[in-house]
C-alpha cells in the first residue's frame, strides 16, 4: 500500500511535468492561432524599415480583404494568391511588385521568428497589374542641345540635367550632399545614396560637368525646393515651350 501511494504521487508529478512541457512547446502555435494576419502584418510594419508608401498601400488592400481576419494558421496559399490578384486589378505592374514584396517579407519575418511553421507566400510571385500609361518618348541630342541653349531658371536646369544622368527620383534630391561625394584611388569622384522608391543603395560617377549643375549652397548639391513633382513638371514644360 505504501509503494502504491508513492507510485501514484510519482505518476502525478510526471503528468504535471509533461503538461508543463507541452504548454511551453505549444506556446507559439497558440500565438499563431490567436494572431490574425492583419495583426501580424501590422506588427511587422511597426518594427520594420519598409517604405511607408508601399506599406500603407499594401495594408489598405489587406484591410479590405475578409480573409485578413483569419488566424495565421488558417491563412492559405490560395488566400495569398487572392490578395495578389486583388491588388493586380488596380495597380501598375511596378507598384504591384513593391506591395507584394512587403507582404512576403512580413510572412518571412513571422516564419523566421518561429511564429508559424510555414510560409504560404514563398513560391508566389507578383504577376499581372496594369501596364504603365507613361509614353515611351525620348529626347534627341539636338533637342537636348536646344534646351541647354535656352535660358531658364538655373535650379530647374540643374535638376533636369543632373537627373538625366542620375536616373533618380525627385524625392531623392535632398539626399545629394557634397559630404557624400567620394574620391576614388584613380582620382575620379562618385556619390552614393539610397533610392526613395526601392530603398536600395546605389551610386553614380560624377564629372566636373555634372557638378556644375549643382545650384545648392553648403552641403546640399541642390536647394531643397518646397515644390511638388507636379509643379516641377510644369516648370519643365514651360522651359520646353520656350525652347
Amino acid at each position: 500500500e505504501v509503494g502504491k501511494i508513492h507510485a501514484t504521487a510519482a505518476a502525478h508529478r510526471i503528468a504535471n511535468a509533461l503538461d508543463a512541457a507541452r504548454l511551453q512547446n505549444d506556446r507559439r502555435p497558440v500565438m499563431a492561432q490567436r494572431t490574425t494576419v492583419l495583426e501580424m502584418v501590422s506588427g511587422y510594419l511597426a518594427k520594420s524599415k519598409e517604405s511607408s508608401s508601399k506599406s500603407r498601400g499594401m495594408f489598405q488592400y489587406l484591410q479590405a480583404m475578409p480573409a485578413a481576419q483569419k488566424p495565421l494558421t488558417a491563412w492559405t496559399r490560395q488566400d495569398s494568391i487572392d490578395l495578389m490578384e486583388r491588388m493586380a486589378r488596380k495597380l501598375a505592374q511596378e507598384t504591384l511588385t513593391g506591395y507584394w514584396g512587403v507582404f512576403k517579407r512580413a510572412w518571412r519575418h513571422a516564419y523566421n521568428s518561429e511564429l508559424v511553421d510555414r510560409n504560404p507566400t514563398s513560391d508566389i510571385k507578383a504577376k499581372g497589374g496594369k501596364a504603365s500609361k507613361a509614353e515611351d518618348l525620348h529626347l534627341h541630342d539636338h533637342e537636348l542641345m536646344q534646351l541647354k541653349a535656352t535660358p531658364f531658371r538655373e535650379d530647374v536646369r540643374g535638376i533636369f540635367f543632373f537627373m538625366l544622368v542620375a536616373g533618380a527620383y525627385y524625392a531623392d534630391l535632398g539626399k545629394f550632399r557634397r559630404s557624400n561625394i567620394q574620391t576614388m584611388p584613380d582620382g575620379s569622384k562618385r556619390i552614393q545614396w539610397k533610392r526613395s522608391k526601392t530603398g536600395r543603395a546605389t551610386w553614380m560617377a560624377l564629372s566636373d560637368e555634372l557638378l556644375e549643375c549643382a545650384t545648392g549652397e553648403g552641403d546640399q548639391l541642390f536647394p531643397v525646393l518646397p515644390w511638388s513633382i507636379s509643379y516641377l513638371n510644369i516648370q519643365l514644360k514651360q522651359w520646353a515651350l520656350k525652347a
